[in-house]
């Protein structure tokens, strides 16, 4: 509301700190004491929303400021190390494609898109496919990538009826084939649309990917941590589970030899909550990396766990959550107070409201031994 009013209300004395807010939780901050990059999902989302209700010359300014502290090198760099590679590519981009946005000629915004797409490789787009369109159709095509999220891809019957179902000997061969071709040869692009294609939505290709997972675990190879990343992509596409994928993905976020490896662990949590919603042994997981203080590099437990809710979970999400809304967990970790609070939003907009007086009222209950 303080948003949408600043648009009306210009002079408002707090305007310039009520949007630096609002872009900050729209795009995250960098973090200089774990060096790295603090999200707040799922607030995210609606602050990205809301900052285009409002003053649009103060949104610019905010923008502008963000985007010279994400050019920062040391900053780059620190990110790399911490979020994984391409990380620092996909903040820049985001807030780049967000200017760009609210100012369409802006000279800023425009050279470091540019440099984006001139960088380029198969992470964003493959070069030779950028090199062949207009810079606004380039614009185009690394917004697709740099705004996709972790939600679990929604496929339509129709659409399943169509793919052409292939072989678990011809997905595991198609996966390990990316390792053999390079980057800039057009094969890899078809492999990698084929492999999308035969793979979105079917629960039949959970085996072979869980099959490229395990050899990739036991191998030290760097080729074969590449290969685990794109099996953990693949994970979402799918878009369902099993108890044996869930237990493998649970593994990866517990295993200490990827203490350091922030992005792998990032996938995997990203993977097991595309295929989690609605389930209990994800929910319980979830809930003791809370109970833990246990970011998932630099992803929010609270912020997945509001994405797998469903049915009764709500519920239990609500009676887990409503203790961490104390000021003393407001004044010491303010970015997880502002994530229990919004997930706690999203349960109240799903439930009924003596469904959810209940639930909060049941910690409570808990304290006084009832």
């Amino acid at each position: 509301m303080a948003a949408n009013g600043i648009a009306e209300f210009r002079d408002c004395s707090r305007a310039d700190e009520i949007v630096a807010q609002i872009v900050q939780w729209a795009f995250g901050c960098f973090d200089s004491t774990k060096k790295g990059w603090q999200s707040f999902f799922p607030l995210e989302k609606k602050a990205r929303t809301i900052i285009r209700d409002t003053d649009r010359s103060k949104v610019v300014i905010e923008l502008i400021k963000l985007l010279h502290l994400c050019q920062d090198k040391e900053i780059r760099r620190q990110l790399t190390d911490k979020n994984g590679n391409k990380f620092d590519e996909i903040i820049l981009g985001q807030v780049a494609l967000t200017l760009l946005d609210f100012s369409p000629d802006n000279f800023e915004a425009c050279e470091v898109l540019k440099e984006l797409i001139n960088n380029s490789d198969d992470y964003f787009v493959p070069p030779f496919w950028l090199n062949k369109l207009q810079f606004n159709e380039q614009v185009e095509a690394i917004r697709r990538r740099v705004f996709s999220d972790s939600r679990p891809i929604e496929v339509s019957s129709k659409i399943l009826e169509e793919e052409n179902h292939s072989s678990r000997e011809e997905i595991i061969d198609l996966i390990y084939s990316l390792n053999n071709i390079d980057d800039a040869n057009p094969q890899k692009v078809e492999t990698m649309l084929r492999l999308e294609k035969i793979i979105t939505g079917d629960p039949e290709a959970i085996a072979p990917i869980i099959d490229v997972i395990k050899r990739s675990l036991r191998s030290n190879e760097d080729s074969d941590r590449y290969l685990l990343f794109k099996a953990l992509e693949y994970v979402r596409r799918i878009g369902s589970g099993n108890a044996e994928l869930i237990s493998i993905l649970i593994l990866i976020i517990n295993n200490h030899a990827y203490r350091e490896n922030y992005a792998i662990k990032e996938h995997a949590i990203s993977a097991l909550t595309a295929i989690g919603i609605g389930n209990e042994n994800v929910f319980k997981f979830i809930i003791n990396l809370i109970d833990n203080d246990g970011l998932v590099g630099f992803v929010s437990p609270v912020a997945c766990l509001g994405i797998i809710l469903k049915d009764n979970l709500f519920s239990l999400a609500v009676a887990k959550l409503s203790y961490y809304l104390q000021d003393s967990v407001c004044q010491n970790n303010r970015a997880f107070y502002f994530d229990c609070y919004w997930t706690l939003y999203h349960c109240a907009e799903n439930m009924t409201y003596p469904a959810f007086y209940q639930a909060w009222h049941q910690q409570e209950k808990v304290k006084d031994g009832e």
